[in-house]
Order: structure tokens, then sequence, then C-alpha cells
């Protein structure tokens, strides 16, 4: 079967493609193959032989046989997670199936009408065997889904047929309800209009009732999976079945014992989830008191994996009210991110993702959450598989409490680890190292850790990588104008710091005005309005230092002077975002307002930078060099200023 499989997808055999794609070394091995396809075509690929393959195969190969109904009986789980296995080539029933899928998609034109005329033959059933007919055709009709569009019916099929067949509850006829939710399964994706949508929602949910077979409830669930996660999902159609949808999942989450059972079941939760958001609030409490004993020493790595990406979706929908939920989900993240602890692992990734999720929703600080603060400071020693979100939660610890986090044994320790990494990363990571420290460097007063940034070594690491200038000029600039940002603060400390590395390194001559004139030639490297505006304040609050060997740079300085002014005019960039955004980010969450806040007390949006201008031109020692520079620019700089 595997060998008619592969010889009807083919693609070679079309005798309008021969020899097209063939790595043939020579013209008579191209004609070989092309005989090869034309014989193919002309005594194997007949008419006839297609639709005898396509009816044989479905009314011999793909039936349910006495080991499936063994199974069924015996491990109803197990064999309904065996339905979903990837494993088709080493069964016969899964291979008939995929060998059909092959032919369907080759002779659509040719097979379609014999299979409206199958669905029309099995229309009544007299035993059991046309009952099992009747399940195999249902199963082509479904696995056809993407050939059959257009040509079956399939609504009126659905709301006439479907429903009535379903109103028989006999036991034998289990194997039918269960092929019908698999079948609603494969075409509610397509199209379907809203009126037969809620009759396939009611069908549904009423094979996922209590009083129906294991494997029925099973597969409708994933089923419901399937019609919610769904292109043209309308949250409107739903919400008048979302109450009885978490209900029959939730009792049918309690009553399975296999962990991969419970973890499809998860994902299928999941998956409603993200379509219904805080409409599952009135659930998570039932969700969690549920789901947490599941939570255990013995319990699999990859189920607890499934419960922390529950959790964290969870504390999302909740908000700012997963506060209740601290005492339980706290210490599941101090567990996942322990790296002594093997199963960290598996688990480590999903639990940053909660961990941060449980941050941006907290509406204040807490002994609990601060608690968890040393395992992110260890967590920078590790892979920078995961550095983003690393720094993201130490983002989100800095907005919830400042003067906790950055005291100054806790900024010794970051900046230390930072600087370590800052001579090897590359750009991407060098925005995300570079936002921290910004962040950290608005969020408490430069006297806080003003002796960190110095000892650690992280500026002399930064003016190293302007020096080596070995990554691309956006990351240096992004990397400078932490030194911006600094001048803001104390200029003249940036100097010092600049002189102080120069003799650390032991550098010759003016390794002050060489770090000025770097810097200076990547200015343009700055796209943001904001960067640009940052970078322009501190060069100019160090050239209001009177410091001759910066005052050497006032040409260049005013030059770029009239280059950003005329942005400042149109924008001082305060709706441009830092970074990209992250699946995990909740919208309208308390960090949201912190970030808000603090923006909003940003200097660079609060400093008029055409004033400093004129402050700056005011001051005698630069006013008595302004003889110096090009007309031209003293005309542009001029005119912005009035």
């Amino acid at each position: 079967m595997l060998l008619i499989k592969d010889t009807i997808k083919n693609s070679s055999y079309n005798t309008g493609k021969l020899g097209a794609d063939l790595l043939s070394v020579t013209e008579e091995e191209k004609e070989l193959a092309a005989e090869a396809g034309r014989l193919i075509h002309q005594r194997l690929l007949t008419t006839d032989f297609v639709n005898v393959c396509a009816e044989t195969l479905v009314s011999q190969y793909m039936l349910l046989t006495p080991q499936d109904f063994n199974k069924w009986e015996e491990d109803p789980e197990g064999w309904a997670i065996s339905l979903g296995s990837e494993n088709w080539e080493f069964e016969l029933r899964p291979c008939a199936e995929m060998t059909f899928m092959n032919l369907l998609s080759q002779y659509r034109d040719q097979l379609v009408p014999i299979m409206l005329n199958l669905v029309e033959r099995v229309a009544t059933v007299t035993d059991r065997q046309s009952l099992l007919f009747k399940d195999a055709v249902y199963g082509a009709i479904g696995l056809g889904v993407n050939s059959l569009y257009g040509r079956l019916d399939f609504e009126p099929f659905v709301m006439t047929r479907l429903v009535q067949e379903l109103q028989n509850k006999d036991p034998n006829f289990k194997i039918l309800r269960r092929r019908i939710g698999w079948m609603l399964g494969k075409w509610v994706t397509e199209g379907i209009s809203s009126d037969c949508r809620k009759v396939i929602y009611e069908i549904l949910l009423e094979l996922m009732s209590e009083e129906e077979d294991l494997v029925v409830r099973l597969t409708a669930a994933h089923g419901l999976k399937q019609a919610v996660d769904d292109w043209d999902f309308d949250i409107e159609i739903v919400l008048p079945y979302l109450g009885r949808a978490m209900s029959l999942l939730l009792k049918l989450l309690q009553q399975v014992e296999e962990s991969d059972t419970t973890m499809q079941l998860i994902s299928y939760l999941n998956a409603i989830m993200d379509r219904t958001n805080i409409n599952m609030i009135p659930y998570a409490a039932q969700i969690i008191q549920l789901l947490t004993p599941l939570w255990g020493p013995d319990t699999e790595p990859l189920l607890k994996s499934s419960l922390v990406v529950t959790f964290t979706k969870i504390t999302s929908i909740l908000n700012d009210q997963s506060v209740q939920l601290h005492d339980i989900l706290i210490p599941i993240v101090r567990y996942c991110t322990d790296c002594n602890n093997e199963a960290h692992v598996y688990l480590l990734e999903d639990a940053l993702d909660l961990w941060w999720s449980l941050l941006q929703s907290a509406p204040n600080s807490s002994a609990e959450l601060m608690s968890l603060l040393p395992s992110a400071f260890a967590l920078l020693d590790h892979d920078t598989e995961n550095l983003r979100k690393v720094l993201k939660i130490m983002d989100s610890y800095i907005l919830l409490d400042p003067v906790h986090t950055l005291q100054p044994a806790n900024t010794a320790i970051l900046f230390e680890k930072l600087a370590a990494k800052i001579l090897y990363c590359r750009e991407q990571a060098a925005s995300y190292i570079t936002h921290t420290i910004d962040l950290a460097l608005q969020s408490v007063a430069f006297q806080v850790y003003a002796d960190s940034l110095v000892q650690s070594g992280l500026l002399s690491n930064i003016l190293s990588v302007l020096v080596q200038n070995t990554i691309y000029g956006y990351a240096i600039v992004n990397y400078m104008n932490l030194f911006a940002r600094l001048s803001i603060y104390d200029s003249s400390f940036v100097i010092h710091v600049i002189q102080l590395t120069g003799q650390q390194q032991q550098m010759t001559g003016d390794f002050l005005g060489d770090i000025l004139d770097k810097w200076l030639d990547k200015f343009d490297n700055a796209s943001q309005t904001r960067a640009r505006k940052l970078a322009c304040i501190g060069y100019t609050n160090l050239i209001l230092t009177g410091n001759t060997t910066v005052l050497n740079r006032l040409p260049n300085l005013m030059a770029i002077w009239s280059d950003i002014g005329p942005e400042m005019k149109e924008g001082d960039g305060s709706d441009e975002v830092d970074v990209e955004g992250d699946i995990y980010e909740i919208e309208d969450s308390a960090e949201k307002k912190r970030k808000s806040e603090l923006s909003h007390r940003d200097p660079v949006y609060t400093i008029d930078l055409i004033q400093l201008i004129r402050q700056a031109l005011n001051e005698p020692f630069i006013y008595v060099l302004l003889n110096q520079i090009d007309p031209t620019i003293l005309d542009q700089v001029n005119q912005l200023l009035q």
C-alpha cells in the first residue's frame, strides 16, 4: 500500500512535467523516467483502477476492525490518543486513509461524484457491517474536506441528516456518533455559516455529555477545540455555549486517567482561553481548583509544562485579580526556575512566561514576589537562549519595586552580570540589555547606582564595544545612549568615566576625544526620534561642562542640532515603543500603567531640546567659539531657535 500511495503522490509521473525535477545525469535517463511515467499512467493509474482503488480503500481497508473495538473497550483513552498518531506507515487502516487522501487529491474531479454517491448509499444502516461501512464513508468525507468543499452541500447535510442520525442512542451507534464528532471537527473550519455553526456547537456539546461513551466525548472535545480555534471564530456565537462547554470539558478532565489524555484536554482548554479571554474569568477558580492537584512530585515534566502554560493564560485573563493565586503559583515558579532541579530543562521557558505574567498583573509589590528576585539574577549566568525573557522579568521588577530591586547590592550584581555579556553579545541581545539598564538608570536616583556602574566594568565594556566597532551601528548607539542619559544626571561623571577607562586600559593619545569622535560618528545610526533626541541631549550636556576636549567638537554638535531640531518640531518620539511586543504581554495591566507613569517623568520627554540648545549658545565659553562655525550651519541653528 505504501508503494501505491507513493506512486499516486509522485508528481514526476505527471506526463506534463516528466523529467523536469529529476536529477538525471543524462538525457537517456530522463527519457527512461518519462517512459516509466507514461507506462504507470497508461497501465496502472487508469480510470478504472483509480475508481476501484478508491472504493476498495473505503469499503475494505478503512473499516474499524475487531482489534479496534477491543482496544476501544479495554483502553479507551489509549485508543483515542492512538487515532491521532503520526505513525500511519506502520498500521494498515491509517495507511489506507493516507493513500485515499492522495488519491482524492490527485483525481478530485473523477472521484468526487463517486464519493457523493457513497454518501447516499450509506443513508440507511441495516446491520453492523453497513454501520462500519458508513463510518468509513464519513471518515472519507472528513479526510477529503479540501477536495469535497463546494461539491458536497455540507450545511444541509448537517442540519437534516446528521442531526437526525444522532437521535439514535443505541450503544452500537457510538461508532457513528464518534465519527460524526470527528467529521464536524474537520469541516467546521471551512466557511460554515453562523446558523450551522450553532448547530455544530450543540451537537458537539451533546456528544460531550457525561452519559456518552468516553471515546465519543474525547473526540467531540477535539471537535470543539477545532471549532473555537478557527479563523472565522465569532465570540458572540460561542458565548451562549461557553458555560456548558467548560462544565463538560472540566468534568472530562476530572475523569480521564492517562497523562497524555490530560495534556490533550488541557491543550483544548488553552485554545478556548486564547479565543474567549476575559469571558473565561467566571471559570478560572474552577480550572485552578481542578488543575492544581495534578501538580505533584510524581507528575511527568511534560504534563507540568502543560499546566504552567495554562496557569500563565489564567493569570493573564484574571490580570490584577491573579494576586489571589500567588500562594499557588509563586512556589511553582520557584520550582521550575531552580537550575539545581533536573526538571527545569523542560519547565524553565514556560515558567518564565508565568513569572512575567504574575509581575505584569501585580498591582503592588509583595514579599512573595520579591523573594523570587535572586532567582532572576541567577538565571543571568545561564544560557542566553532565555535572556530576553529573563530581562523582561528584570524590567518588570524594576517597574514594580525600583527601590528594593535596585538597592546598591542588587545593582552591583545586575550590572556585573550584564557587563560580562556586553563584550560578546550580538545586536538583538544588546537591545534587550540596553533597555534594562536604561530602565534602571531612570528608576532610582543616580547616587544609588553610580559606584556600581564604575566598579562593575559595565561602562568601560561599552566603550570597548564602541572602539572595537564589531557590531552594527544602531546597537552601538543604543549602548552609548546610556552615557547620554547619565549626562543628564551628571555630565562630569561621564567625562570622568571615559578618562578613567582610558587610563585603566593604558590608552595613548586623546582617549576622550577619540571616544567623542566615534560616538558622534554613530549618531546617524539612530533611527527613532526618541534615541536621536536622547543622544543630542547627552552631547549638549557634555558640552555645557566647558571641557576643552568636548568644546573642540562644537562644530560637529551644531551640525547635529541643525539636523534633529526640525524633527523635534514634528514630535518628540513619545509614542515610540522601546522593544517589540510579546505574546504574553498583558493588555491594560498594572505594569502598563507603571510604564506610562515612568515615561511621563523621563527627561527625554520633559526636557525642551530647543531651550537646552538656546541655553548652551548663551554660555560665554560657547558663544566665543561661534565664529569658528560654518555660516550655513550657524544660520540653520539660528532659524531653529527662532
